[in-house]
C-alpha cells in the first residue's frame, strides 16, 4: 500500500492564511523556500510530524513573469485551495516509464538550505486533481526536519498512514494511474475534486 507524502495547497497571501489557520486549527505555518526554477514563487510549510501541508504561492508577484501566475491568482482569490497531493515513489523511474511521462528535477532554497527532488506526473495532476503526482526526495533529512519543527511550534504529529483522500472524477483513469498499488482513498462519481482527511490524535480534520 502506498501513502500520501504531503498535500499541496494554493494560497493568495501567506501571512493572512497563516493567521486564519492558527485561528481555525491551532496550527502554525512556517516559511519554507523559494523555487529556483520559478522566480517569484515559493512555499510555506505546515509541519505535521511525518507529513506536512505545502502552501504554494507568489512570494513576489513582481518577479513572476510566467503565464501561470495570473491564472493561479484568480484560482485562489477567494481563499486557499487544495490543489494536489503527492506520493513518494521508491522507483520513480519505473512509475514514469509505466505512465509514459517525463521526470523533472527541481530545487528550492530556504533557511534550511537547498532541497531538491524529482517528480513525475505533475502536469497531469494539475488538470485532473484526483490524480496524485509522484516524487523522489534527494534530501533524506526532510521528514525528520518536519517532525522536529512540528514539536517546536506545537503542531500535531500526523503519521502518513493517517492521511486518506476523498476523490471524485474519472475512477478508471485514477486506477490506471495508481497501477497495482492500493492506498486509503474513497472515490465517488462527479466533477474532479479532492479532499484530504488527516488523523490528528483522536480528531479527523478535513482539508479541502
Amino acid at each position: 500500500m502506498v501513502v500520501v507524502d504531503h498535500l499541496m495547497m494554493g494560497v493568495s497571501n501567506f501571512e493572512e492564511t497563516a493567521q486564519r489557520w492558527r485561528d481555525r486549527y491551532g496550527w502554525a505555518a512556517l516559511y519554507g523556500s523559494s523555487f529556483d526554477s520559478m522566480p517569484g514563487w515559493g512555499n510555506w510549510i505546515v509541519p505535521l510530524g511525518d507529513t506536512w501541508i505545502e502552501w504554494i504561492g507568489l512570494l513576489d508577484p513582481t518577479l513572476a513573469t510566467d503565464p501561470m501566475a495570473p491564472l493561479f491568482q484568480a484560482a485562489v482569490a477567494s481563499g486557499e485551495q487544495l490543489m494536489g497531493w503527492a506520493i513518494e515513489a521508491p522507483d520513480l523511474a519505473g512509475v514514469a516509464a509505466r505512465l509514459e511521462v517525463p521526470i523533472d528535477t527541481h530545487r528550492a532554497t530556504g533557511p534550511a538550505g537547498v532541497t531538491s527532488w524529482r517528480q513525475a506526473g505533475f502536469t497531469e495532476s494539475r488538470t485532473r486533481p484526483y490524480l496524485p503526482f509522484f516524487l523522489e526526495w534527494t534530501d533524506g533529512a526532510l521528514r525528520e526536519r518536519s517532525q522536529r519543527l512540528s514539536g517546536e511550534v506545537g503542531n500535531p504529529m500526523v503519521n502518513r498512514t493517517g492521511v486518506s483522500m476523498r476523490l471524485s472524477g474519472d475512477q478508471r483513469a485514477y486506477e490506471a494511474w495508481i497501477g497495482e498499488e492500493t492506498m486509503p482513498a474513497e472515490f465517488s462519481p462527479g466533477p474532479p475534486s479532492l479532499q484530504a482527511l488527516l488523523q490528528a490524535g483522536d480528531q479527523t480534520i478535513a482539508i479541502g
